[in-house]
Parts: C-alpha cells; structure tokens; sequence
C-alpha cells in the first residue's frame, strides 16, 4: 500500500506560482523517510474532465488543488486550450465526488474555496479551504509546512494546527471535519514494518562493517 498524492493545478487567468509550489511538494516528499510508500502525480493547466479521469484512475488518498477561487465560491479550471477557463462550485464538485473514487481528504489551495468546502464536507472526510483571499507566498508556505508535518506521520488536525503557527495570515486556511475520522500515515502505509525493516538493514550493514574491520587487521572472530 502506498500514499497517493494528487496535485491539480489550473492557472488560466493569473500568474500564480503553482508549479513553485507543487516543486516545494516533490521535495517534500523526496526528503521523507518513507518516500518509497508515497505516489504523487501532478497535473498543470487541469481541466474538470482531468479532474475526473484523475479521481478515476488514480485514487489519491489526497487530493490537492492549486488555482484561482472567486467571493462567489467557484474555483477555476483550464478549458482545453489551457489558456480560458472553467468554474466549478460547490454543488458541481460534490456530484464529481459522489460518482468517483473519493479522497480522504481534499486541499482546496485557493482564495475563498470555504464556500465550496462547506458544500463538500459531508462528502469527504476532511477538506481545507480559505475563507477569505490569501497571498500566494503564505498559501504555498502554509501547505509545505502542513504537508511536512502529515508525511512526517502527524495526524491531519495536527498537521493542520501545526502550518496555522507559523505566521500572520495562516489564519485564513479552515479544517473540515470529524475528528473521529482523523487519520495520519500510519494509518495508511506500514510504517512500523518500513522501521523494523530499516533498522534490521542498518544493524546488518553494522555487523559487516565489524566483521571487515576484524578481517583487515587479521584477526579472528569467536562466536561461541
């Protein structure tokens, strides 16, 4: 079993850093220690058939989206040219939700996306959303920390309250949810076995590098 991450960005109206971000998130879960149990995928320029094909197809415990939200609650997708584009609201995601594979929980990284997460918080286990506009640098920097926090096998509410610290403005991110629902890594990949397993191999290697010392020096080894 492994972790499977969706990334879905759309930029057709904007120039928002969703490539800077979703580069901070490869290297994120590059550094981890279980990066061998974790699956990201990523799409640019998404539009909502993507969107749909990728819940399909991949099954992300995670789903993430980076883009442009509007007061009125709608997100923005690319059309096909990926240079126009297509709104979304919240009765339209729960519809794609509730005939596709759903995530655990979903990331709507885009300004005032509460609206639309409130209309999908019966559908989905957690989701976060902005209830207000936010600066793309503190948006990008709160889910960096949020995502470092999870894979570092905190729990999502943890996770969540942990990229609320870091500065002014992290205040506008909102957790939905039922915190009997609240889940971490662990429950998701083996953790306990990719540890065992680590610390057998590096005990290994240790006696190995013991046993080549002794040899190199010529000396011998009693096991008795």
């Amino acid at each position: 079993m492994k972790l499977k991450i969706l990334y879905l960005s759309a930029n057709p109206i904007l120039n928002l850093r969703t490539d800077k971000e979703y580069n901070r998130l490869k290297k994120i879960v590059k550094s981890s220690d279980y990066r061998d149990y974790i699956k990201l995928d990523g799409e640019v320029s998404t539009t909502i058939d993507d969107l749909i094909s990728k819940l399909n197809k991949f099954k992300p415990h995670i789903l993430h989206f980076s883009g442009h939200g509007e007061k009125n609650g709608e997100i923005f997708f690319s059309d096909d040219s990926g240079k126009l584009f297509n709104s979304i609201n919240g009765e339209l995601f729960k519809k794609i939700l509730d005939t596709t594979n759903k995530p655990k929980l979903i990331f709507l990284n885009a300004c005032y996306s509460l609206e639309i997460a409130n209309n999908i918080k019966n559908s989905i286990d957690f989701i976060i959303g902005m209830n207000n506009e936010i600066n793309d640098d503190i948006a990008s920097k709160f889910a960096e920390r949020f995502y470092i926090s999870f894979l570092e096998n905190k729990t999502i509410s943890t996770s969540f309250n942990q990229a609320q610290l870091l500065k002014d403005g992290y205040d506008i991110p909102k957790l939905l949810g039922d915190d009997k629902n609240d889940f971490k890594l662990s429950n998701i990949i083996p953790i306990s076995d990719i540890v065992d397993k680590k610390e057998k191999v590096e005990k290994d290697n240790n006696i190995k590098t013991y046993i080549k010392n002794i040899d190199n020096k010529g000396g011998t080894i009693n096991f008795n």
